[in-house]
């Protein structure tokens, strides 16, 4: 079997290992969420782990681990070795699979294994996902809650079933992140 090298990409200071990263890194700063890229190495039960970000304002702390989307393809290490980063870290965190993508609760799946683009899935709870990113409808606070619901993310009122997921502000930043070529070398 043919392994392809992922192209490196510089962003935004940062020396990304491929440009998948890159593009997730674009669209966290479209909608300013502060993220910080191989914060730091882990020697966890299942070997050394660098996870590739770090989410400081979402949930208290949010791991994210990004894969390509190769279809009929599961790596189970990721999945267990954010298990055990959660785990020993305390913060919550999970795999995205593919470029970012306008997230709908229909275009996910939590069978692992399952591919879909632009997916993830919830690694720190029991596997009860879709968690989805999502938009607070009162204060426009970005979160990542079960569903996409945007009302969780700040807790404003009871009403838990406002979903938020496929919010024009998070498709037009996914848009963009899928569309960056990376020419520039000034960031944005």
């Amino acid at each position: 079997m043919m392994k392809i090298k992922a192209i490196e990409t510089s962003y935004n200071g940062y020396k990304f290992r491929s440009r998948l990263e890159a593009r997730w890194a674009v669209f966290f700063d479209l909608l300013d969420i502060k993220y910080e890229y191989e914060k730091e190495g882990f020697n966890l039960p299942h070997g050394p782990y660098l996870p590739d970000f770090f989410l400081p304002d979402i949930r208290n702390g949010f791991w994210i681990e990004v894969k390509p989307n190769i279809s009929n393809h599961y790596d189970e290490l990721p999945s267990i070795l954010i298990r055990e980063l959660c785990k020993a870290t305390g913060f919550e965190g999970m795999v995205v699979r593919g470029e970012p993508a306008l997230m709908t609760v229909d275009s996910w799946s939590c069978e692992i294994p399952g591919v879909s683009d632009g997916s993830a899935y919830w690694l720190n709870g029991g596997d009860d996902g879709p968690y989805l990113f999502c938009i607070c409808p009162k204060c426009g606070k970005i979160g990542i809650e079960y569903g996409g619901r945007g009302s969780r993310v700040c807790r404003h009122n009871d009403d838990d079933k406002g979903y938020s997921n496929n919010h024009p502000r998070l498709e037009l930043a996914a848009c963009h992140a899928r569309a960056e070529r990376f020419e520039r070398r000034t960031p944005r």
